[in-house]
């Protein structure tokens, strides 16, 4: 690629630009109506932290640059060139779209909070928002520069819906990817404490209560919330024995 410093002219930019489009990968750039003059030429260069490109445009349409990273500062610079010779130019700083994050999945849920993990998007991420809604109601809002999110002092048995925006340097934000959720109940959440959550609708099989023999009956404690079911039926097995 040519050298920039020996190519832009001295002097000032004329309103050349206008952006018409940035999606996630092309911008459609054209000329400003007062600079369309038959036979100009134009040529334009654009670049970003890894891409750098150069292409000659016309002064009558508009131009698709594609095939450009999504989420990414791009900066065009169009030179006007009359007889052979570099006037002036201006350039534009635009980000492509951003696009949201992948892989959304609920890593945890209790009677009161929702976890939520996502994969990193392409471009230059800089966090997320995360908004959490009920009952067609905004519930709360977080944002937040890491790949997971907690959210706390949910109503217990309510299904929440989340949506989730890629955030960019620019402060632009990606269209929403959308997950739900239902907290558990009170009833689940104290089944989940004994160890018992899956038999909240399953019963306990006959055969998981005939594993319980004299071998399995010991004099030894507790030691947590999930071991006291156990510890119960063992010492009912006990009387009835």
């Amino acid at each position: 690629m040519e050298n920039l410093n020996e190519i832009l002219p001295e002097g000032p930019s004329f309103g050349l630009i206008e952006v018409h489009h940035a999606g996630t990968n092309i911008i459609t750039l054209g000329l400003a109506s007062t600079e369309q003059q038959v036979g100009s030429q134009y040529q334009l260069l654009y670049s970003s932290k890894i891409k750098s490109q150069t292409m000659q445009i016309l002064n009558s349409c508009k131009v698709d640059i594609v095939d450009l990273l999504p989420g990414t500062e791009y900066t065009f610079t169009i030179i006007k060139i009359v007889d052979g010779k570099h006037t002036n130019s201006e350039s534009v700083s635009v980000f492509t779209e951003a696009i949201p994050p992948g892989n959304v999945q609920v890593s945890n849920v209790s009677s009161s909070t929702v976890s939520l993990t996502w994969e990193t998007p392409a471009g230059e991420v800089e966090g997320y928002v995360v908004t959490c809604i009920c009952d067609s109601e905004k519930h709360g809002e977080q944002t937040t520069d890491s790949d997971s999110v907690t959210f706390s002092d949910l109503k217990p048995g309510l299904n929440y819906d989340f949506d989730i925006k890629t955030q960019l340097k620019s402060g632009g934000l990606s269209q929403p990817v959308s997950t739900s959720a239902q907290t558990e109940t009170e009833l689940e959440g104290f089944l989940k404490k004994l160890g018992l959550k899956e038999h909240c609708k399953e019963k306990l099989s006959l055969s998981s209560v005939l594993q319980i023999d004299m071998k399995a009956v010991t004099e030894e404690a507790a030691k947590c919330l999930s071991d006291l079911p156990w510890c119960f039926l063992k010492k009912l097995m006990m009387v009835k024995n």
